[in-house]
């Protein structure tokens, strides 16, 4: 069976595309500024960067080369869901939600030990964030 979507010339088009987005968001932010570099400088230099590394990707052909998976759009997806959600239900409800599903969707192992993994994780996180670096974050949502 013919595979119709290859990975490495389907991710180099999406790099070159995040590049160019890059690219043109750096230039927008401003290169350089009163004799100092500007905040579009890494970005802009990042896409520059990139763009030729992307070509060589995408010209590179190799023969055993894998089907398209799911699980890395998935993971993916879990983390822009996650940071969406953290300023409105603050760090601990989406912390676990997101450990749970990840280690329970993505690596396959029970609830309960997602569970148990994510509370654990939540805490030393909330711990080594809030108490011991004073970092000012909502643990609870707003609304509570």
């Amino acid at each position: 069976m013919k595979q119709l979507l290859m990975p490495t010339p389907f991710m180099a088009t999406v790099l070159v595309i995040v590049a160019v987005f890059f690219a043109i968001g750096g230039y927008r932010l401003g290169l350089w500024e009163w004799e100092m570099p500007g905040a579009g400088l890494l970005p802009f230099g990042t896409a520059l960067l990139l763009l030729p590394l992307t070509g060589r990707v995408f010209f590179e052909h190799t023969g055993a080369e894998e089907p398209f998976r799911l699980r890395p759009l998935m993971a993916v997806l879990l983390l822009a869901i996650y940071a969406a959600t953290l300023p409105i239900f603050g760090f601990i409800i989406p912390t676990i939600l997101l450990i749970t599903v990840w280690i329970r969707m993505l690596d396959g192992l029970p609830i309960h030990i997602g569970l148990a993994v994510a509370v654990a994780l939540t805490l030393a996180g909330a711990v080594t964030f809030v108490v011991l670096l004073q970092v000012p974050m909502p643990l609870l949502p707003k609304f509570l």
